[in-house]
């Protein structure tokens, strides 16, 4: 070995030797911050406590001076605190929440805290119990209760040191608190917390794998108008820890999931990603009558629902504040009555824009007549998800009412007035295609869809794919059972799997499989229907499926 070899592997050594030992003095700090930061938890829990045995010293003084005049019924009233434990009793709780004064808020939130400082987990739920059942005792807009209530529900939400069950029963219980003080002076502080400490809170909440716990923290989070939060919750249950919780959910639970999924267009996921949990997935289950029967037609008048809008409101797994955002969102998608006497028509295509002065040469040159309309607003411009439907005046018409025409200045006005969603509508060249003349033929992929209701009703009650609706891509593509054999069905996926993509196509026709067996006598009601959904979803596994993504069940 000759000196640069030997030099080279002395420098090895040392910075071997060095690495060695800077571990070891990282290491030495950070077991020695470690213990600090326990020493300071400890003494902030003393604190605490200190501040809580003042807070009884100082009730004791009041109440035991001769010369002090009666309280009034909403001030601190007897409190025989046992002199030698120094605690809040569970009759002495029930005292304090019998009025509402800050004084008492404050006593019974130390009170609270203390049980949690002494991991007494029976008091602490029942002191929680016990404010639920008379929540005003909290309704005070003052520093002094928000901040200790705040500061309570932080401890709690965010402590790792409980217990699995003793975790499971406080947290269940203080997201019923949360809920019940979804109206109290300091909710904007606790919108705050909530969406400071969320990603943490949920973190903590998804370890226990708990469903009853996470649909109370997705209910907690829904009340306080967390709308993106709880979208962002269920993408990531979906996507990430479905698997996990999908053989333990009850048929409740299940339930909640299906209809906020709904609430948030993520239903369809919800059914492709379930395996077991989908036992509960029912017509017959009450709770769910009303969304197969909405998947079932799209095109229902709204007094159509009358029956199954009472039988959904008697459920009992929702809320009434969950029941009302349902109805509100089904409400919108829901296409308007169009009696004899209206003159306003249903017009699903996409609308030609032009401008104000080229309009009197079309309306010249191809007949267009001016007609009040009801379009369809999408949530995004690629999208097929109508989220509400408004009447137009100034449309113009082709004489077989298959193109309409828009002047860009009204248009401009409609996407103002309605920023959030989308209309469909190009910029018109001057060109009528031939299709607008085209009238329906055997040879023809898909009806074009009728603007009678009634019509449209009976046509879909014909249809057993009435789910595999009109806001399909593979629809509008021809796809079909019905007047179609297998060859056909298969040329026309074969033309959609570059267009639309494997994995879209798979899972939205394992969707309708799944919404039907769902039904009422589904499997056998729509048999044929099914076996040949399931033939096709055979056949593109076997042709182009290659592990690319997770395979819908059906």
């Amino acid at each position: 070995m000759d000196g640069g070899e030997l030099g080279l592997s002395t420098q090895k050594k040392i910075l071997s030797l060095l690495d060695t030992e800077l571990n070891t003095l990282v290491n030495s700090y950070e077991e020695r911050i470690k213990s600090y930061e326990d020493q300071i938890l400890l003494l902030q829990f003393r604190v605490d406590e200190l501040m809580m045995e003042n807070k009884l010293y100082q009730a004791q003084l009041v109440l035991s001076k001769p010369s002090q005049p009666q309280k009034d019924a909403d001030e601190i009233e007897v409190l025989k605190i046992d002199q030698n434990r120094q605690e809040i009793t569970y009759d002495q709780m029930d005292e304090l929440c019998m009025s509402a004064s800050v004084e008492n808020s404050v006593l019974l939130l130390e009170a609270c805290k203390q049980s949690l400082v002494d991991f007494d987990i029976d008091k602490l739920t029942y002191g929680f119990d016990s404010i639920i059942s008379n929540s005003k005792i909290l309704m005070h807009d003052t520093e002094e209760v928000s901040k200790r209530f705040l500061d309570l529900v932080e401890i709690i939400l965010l402590d790792d040191k409980l217990s699995e069950q003793a975790y499971d029963v406080l947290i269940s219980s203080l997201l019923n608190l949360l809920i019940e003080m979804e109206s109290a002076p300091f909710r904007e502080k606790t919108i705050d917390l909530l969406k400071l400490k969320n990603e943490k809170i949920f973190d903590y909440i998804l370890v226990r794998n708990e469903p009853r716990i996470i649909t109370k923290y997705l209910r907690m989070l829904l009340v306080y108008g967390m709308k993106e939060h709880v979208e962002t919750a269920l993408v990531h249950l979906l996507d990430i820890e479905w698997g996990f919780i999908d053989s333990s959910l009850s048929k409740e639970d299940f339930t909640f999931f299906l209809w906020y999924t709904y609430l948030f267009d993520l239903d369809g996921e919800l059914i492709d990603q379930s395996s077991i949990s989908l036992r509960w997935f029912n017509e017959e289950i009450t709770d769910q009558a009303l969304y197969f029967y909405c998947k079932d037609e799209l095109n229902k008048n709204w007094a159509d629902y009358s029956d199954e809008i009472e039988q959904f409101n008697n459920g009992n797994v929702l809320t009434k504040f969950e029941k009302d955002l349902i109805i509100q969102k089904l409400k919108r998608k829901i296409k308007p009555r169009h009696s004899k006497s209206e003159k306003s028509q249903l017009f699903t295509r996409t609308l030609n824009s032009v401008t104000e002065k080229d309009l009197p040469y079309f309306i010249d040159k191809y007949n267009l007549v001016k007609q009040k309309v009801t379009i369809p607003l999408y949530k995004n411009k690629k999208g097929f998800k109508i989220l509400q439907y408004i009447e137009v005046d100034n449309i113009y018409f082709s004489p077989a009412k298959l193109e309409a025409f828009i002047i860009q200045e009204e248009l401009a006005k409609i996407n103002r007035e309605y920023s959030t969603l989308f209309i469909k509508s190009r910029s018109f060249n001057g060109v009528i295609h031939s299709d607008m003349a085209r009238t329906n033929s055997p040879s023809d992929p898909f009806s074009w869809p009728s603007t009678e209701v009634a019509k449209v009703k009976s046509e879909l009650n014909n249809t057993e794919e009435s789910t595999l609706n009109e806001k399909s891509e593979l629809i509008k593509l021809g796809y079909q059972i019905s007047g179609n054999t297998r060859v056909s069905r298969w040329a026309i996926l074969e033309k959609a799997v570059p267009k639309i993509g494997l994995k879209k196509i798979a899972y939205t026709i394992s969707y309708n499989v799944k919404l039907r067996k769902g039904q009422k006598n589904g499997i056998k009601k729509f048999h044929h229907a099914i076996t040949e959904w399931e033939h096709d979803l055979a056949k593109l596994k076997k042709h182009y499926y290659n592990n690319q993504f997770n395979w819908p069940k059906s």
